[in-house]
């Protein structure tokens, strides 16, 4: 049986060498990458994430099966929350199995979230996978809407003033669309399809921004949600 277990990341001062290797190796055969994201980025994306879950089966609590690092701002946006993917990655065998869905992930982060309401639900990535799944909560900007709209505009504000993740890149991003160009050193990152149904909802206008995954391209999406999260202290 799996399950997750998250806490704050101010809870891990003293993360162990081997954990750091078992998050490396969970996203290079998550990706299936023979290489990539250094031990150090690692530890860096740990040092700017709030809140860090594991996947572990229950049999050998010791092994990461699963990560996720989520960024929770203080500030505010339209009133509710956000809750942003620094990064998230399963293993190759248990990927479209249902443990990573944002229903799944938040029931088990509920206490963490406490009083707060997210409304909000983004991550940087260039797999269709990963938008249909944004889709399926709300308005997903920039797809459903763009960021040229009024409220598109002050997300990418508030995500540039807020979102170390997108700080980072603001010298590369593309207000209008949400593009940073040439972001992963690794190209492509995973084997993802780009055709089929999933695919289809979004490749028409990512190639309209002539979006290149195996340049490295990232997209900046986030989700509004239809039914905002309330967390609990109990």
């Amino acid at each position: 049986m799996y399950s997750w277990s998250f806490r704050y990341t101010d809870k891990l001062n003293n993360v162990s060498e081997t954990i750091i290797e078992q998050i490396h190796h969970t996203f290079l055969n998550g990706f299936s990458l023979k290489q990539g994201w250094s031990l150090e980025g690692i530890k860096y994306t740990l040092r700017n994430s709030n809140v860090i879950g594991f996947l572990t089966n229950k049999k050998h609590a010791h092994i990461i099966e699963g990560y996720a690092f989520y960024s929770i701002p203080s500030a505010k946006l339209y009133e509710t929350h956000v809750l942003w993917e620094d990064a998230i990655c399963l293993k190759k065998y248990l990927q479209g199995k249902g443990l990573a869905s944002f229903r799944v992930l938040l029931k088990e982060m509920e206490c963490l979230i406490q009083d707060k309401t997210i409304g909000w639900l983004g991550g940087r990535t260039q797999n269709p996978v990963v938008l249909a799944r944004y889709a399926k909560l709300g308005t997903l900007y920039p797809i459903d809407v763009r960021y040229t709209d009024k409220i598109g505009r002050n997300i990418i504000k508030f995500l540039l003033k807020n979102i170390n993740e997108v700080k980072e890149i603001q010298a590369r991003l593309e207000h209008d669309t949400g593009i940073c160009r040439n972001f992963y050193s690794e190209g492509k990152l995973g084997d993802y399809p780009t055709t089929g149904e999933t695919a289809k909802q979004f490749e028409p206008l990512l190639q309209q921004w002539r979006f290149n995954r195996s340049a490295g391209d990232a997209l900046i999406a986030i989700v509004r949600l239809n039914k905002p999260i309330e967390g609990t202290t109990t």
